[in-house]
C-alpha cells in the first residue's frame, strides 16, 4: 500500500474543501492502516493475539487478509532530501521505525535533528 497520499492538514489549507475532505478520509484510512499494522507487529513480537480493526475503513477491511498468521510484512518509507521535506521526511521516518518495532529509538534519534 503506498501511503503517499497522506495528508497534513497545512500542506492542504489552500485545497479546495472537497479536496480538503479527501484528504480527512485519506488520514483516517491510513490511520487505520497503520493501527492493523502495530497490532500485526506486536502479534509478531509477543506471541499472543491482538485485535486487528479491520473495520475501521474501507482499506483495512480490503487488506484484512494481508494481516494473516503466514503473512510477512515490509514497511518501507521514501524520505526527500530537499531541506523544505525536512518535516514530513522524519515524519516518516519516525513512522517506519515504530512500526518496524523502534518507537523509542526513532523519537530519541530524530528529536535533534533539524
Amino acid at each position: 500500500v503506498d501511503c503517499a497520499g497522506s495528508e497534513w492538514a497545512a500542506d492542504s489549507a489552500a485545497h479546495c474543501r472537497e479536496r480538503q475532505r479527501e484528504g480527512a478520509e485519506i488520514n483516517t484510512s491510513l490511520h487505520a492502516l497503520k493501527t492493523c499494522v502495530r497490532a500485526f507487529a506486536e502479534r509478531a513480537r509477543s506471541g499472543r493475539a491482538a485485535r486487528m480493526p479491520f473495520r475501521d475503513a474501507l482499506l483495512t477491511r480490503l487488506l484484512a487478509d494481508s494481516f494473516g498468521d503466514s503473512c510477512q510484512l515490509a514497511v518501507l518509507g521514501c524520505v526527500s532530501p530537499a531541506s523544505a521535506a525536512t518535516e514530513h521526511s522524519l515524519s516518516t521516518l519516525r513512522t517506519v521505525m515504530e512500526l518496524a518495532g523502534g518507537g523509542e529509538e526513532a523519537q530519541s534519534w530524530t528529536s535533534h535533528v533539524r
